[in-house]
């Protein structure tokens, strides 16, 4: 096998699991809006079917609560060899990231409001016969100039939603994020993307650490900052980096024993995020709040995490799992996964809702509910692919550029002395 093979049997899964768990995230969505009791966020039930599976592992297939929990393990995980191997300072490396997040985030945030302006009043006509009020509750931005703005550029990725930020309890922007909940938020699934730039930080500050010290010395404070971090995000950005330090002793098995236990591990998982109660991570995370300084704020978050950390485990150690991560589509779907999670939302509650009000009077509950969602699945696929091509891609350029200037404004030489 040549190196390039190994390579793409090795880590070629990431991008598959980055493409599955996307495809989740939009699946979890389209039920929430159209099928709310299968999904899990309440409201009445339009079929028998929605109650009796909603509790099931079937739900898995649409989970994209711990698809959310995954992103951030995995993004632990392929952030850690870049910058245990950059030469880029931090400031450098940092500037990188922002700019490579922020410009997708600002484009989607941007492509959100105008869709908003075009069709502004869809959902609300829909979800009278939807009667999902998780949908209901969601986009309620008063479309004011102000708010536009500040939603776009500052609290999608920057500073977060209040209840969902990390500089909540800062003085200084603290006014900036109370009062501001993620039901105003134009596009609420970007709430992650400030979790995102905030674990990156950390991220690299343990890669530096990692490189600074001895091991001897490096997982034993690491074990003493699962106290700072608790069940919060940041925990999950560490435990990738761990398993990517400790890749060595995972990807690479391929027993029999180590295929049974990965199978055992995602069947957990499955279990724990789909069907357990949510009780026992109540009571955790009531344990964990008397012990670590940062936390997850609900115990059903607790739980989604828990099977994330499961099925991430188990799948590093499943090599057949890995081979059939690292299949055509699902690589194809890890491609454009950033710019369908950042895309489909919009596009859900603006496009597929008008869909649904168009041809419910002719076709009822059933038909129009699945011909809006396959067309809002279409319409986010296709996006995505533009996007990604106009978009993303030129982000990543941008941001490759952008540290490139750095460096060398580091090292011009000093104006001589016009004495």
């Amino acid at each position: 096998m040549n190196a390039t093979a190994a390579k793409r049997e090795t880590f070629g899964f990431i991008e598959g699991m980055r493409g599955m768990a996307a495809l989740q995230v939009v699946l979890t969505h389209l039920f929430s809006a159209f099928f709310p009791v299968f999904a899990g966020v309440g409201g009445n039930a339009h079929y028998a079917w929605e109650a009796e599976f909603a509790r099931t592992p079937l739900y898995f297939l649409i989970d994209g609560n711990t698809a959310v929990y995954i992103f951030f393990l995995m993004s632990g995980f392929v952030l850690a060899p870049s910058f245990l191997t950059t030469k880029l300072g931090a400031c450098q490396i940092i500037a990188k990231r922002f700019a490579r997040l922020y410009i997708p985030v600002l484009a989607a945030g941007i492509i959100s409001v105008g869709l908003w302006l075009i069709l502004p009043a869809a959902r609300d006509h829909a979800v009278g016969v939807t009667m999902s009020a998780w949908a209901s509750a969601l986009c309620r931005n008063p479309m004011s100039l102000w708010s536009i703005i500040k939603d776009t550029t500052l609290n999608s990725m920057v500073l977060g939603y209040e209840t969902e930020s990390v500089l909540q309890h800062i003085p200084i922007v603290s006014s900036l994020i109370v009062g501001t909940p993620l039901t105003l938020a134009f596009n609420p699934p970007l709430w992650t993307l400030h979790a995102e730039l905030w674990g990156s930080v950390l991220t690299i500050a343990v890669a530096f650490f990692y490189k600074a010290v001895s091991r001897r010395v490096f997982w034993p404070v690491c074990l003493i900052a699962l106290l700072v971090t608790g069940t919060s995000f940041f925990t999950l950005f560490l435990l990738g980096f761990a398993a990517y330090v400790s890749k060595e002793r995972l990807v690479r098995l391929k027993s029999r024993g180590a295929s049974l236990v990965a199978g055992i591990l995602i069947a957990c998982g499955i279990t724990v995020s789909s069907t357990l109660s949510q009780h026992p991570f109540d009571v955790a995370l009531n344990v964990a709040n008397q012990v670590a300084w940062l936390n997850t704020r609900a115990g059903i978050r607790l739980q989604f995490e828990f099977g994330a950390i499961l099925i991430m485990l188990g799948v590093c150690l499943c090599h057949q799992a890995r081979a059939a991560l690292s299949m055509r589509l699902p690589v194809w779907l890890g491609k454009i996964s950033f710019s369908l999670y950042l895309i489909h939302f919009p596009v859900i509650f603006t496009v597929g809702f008008a869909v649904f009000n168009a041809v419910y009077p002719t076709f009822g509950y059933g038909l129009s509910a699945a011909f809006a969602m396959a067309t809002s699945m279409a319409l986010s696929l296709l996006l995505a692919i533009a996007f990604e091509r106009y978009v993303d891609a030129r982000s990543v350029r941008f941001s490759r550029k952008l540290t490139a200037y750095m460096s060398t404004s580091d090292k011009s030489p000093p104006a001589l002395s016009q004495e």
